[in-house]
């Protein structure tokens, strides 16, 4: 793939991404369970210098980008050289959690693969759209998406 110019995202929850990362994918989606299990690092939302380590470490093994979802406690964006935090201001209630996380990377892929510089935006709409999907049944409507984006706050970390 890589001779041929291929552009990758990985997001699997299985021991192959700590071989298939050297494969440099332009973006890996683990979460924080998936992290621990896979490559023995243990982060926690908001503390930022666990996930600058985790980052590092994670673009060191061939990573360009990475999405580091934390459940309800937020999400860090790392491109290799800054890393930003988002997390929503507002409660939900958790219907499942089933498909949440490929909606919000699908929904910040949407923003972010062709605008790389809108990780913001990509962030806000990430997040708002994983908290719709959690509190529906089945994939949501995403009736509240819109309103739910007014409601996440991101940060530069560094």
């Amino acid at each position: 793939m890589k001779a041929k110019g291929a552009e990758f995202v990985l997001d699997i929850s299985s021991h192959q991404l700590a071989d298939l990362i050297a494969m440099e994918p332009l973006l890996i989606k683990p979460n924080d369970d998936e992290l621990l299990d896979i490559f023995g690092i243990k982060v926690s939302g908001g503390d930022d210098e666990s996930v600058k380590r985790a980052m590092a470490e994670l673009h060191a093994k061939g990573a360009k980008n990475v999405l580091l979802t934390l459940g309800g406690d937020g999400a860090y964006f790392s491109n290799g050289e800054h890393i930003w935090f988002a997390n929503r201001t507002f409660e939900v209630k958790v219907l499942s959690t089933v498909c949440a996380g490929d909606s919000s990377l699908a929904a910040f892929l949407s923003v972010w693969h062709d605008a790389p510089e809108r990780v913001e935006d990509a962030l806000r709409l990430s997040m708002a759209t994983g908290a719709n999907v959690v509190e529906c049944p089945g994939l949501g409507d995403f009736a509240k998406v819109d309103e739910y984006k007014k409601n996440i706050e991101v940060r530069q970390v560094c």
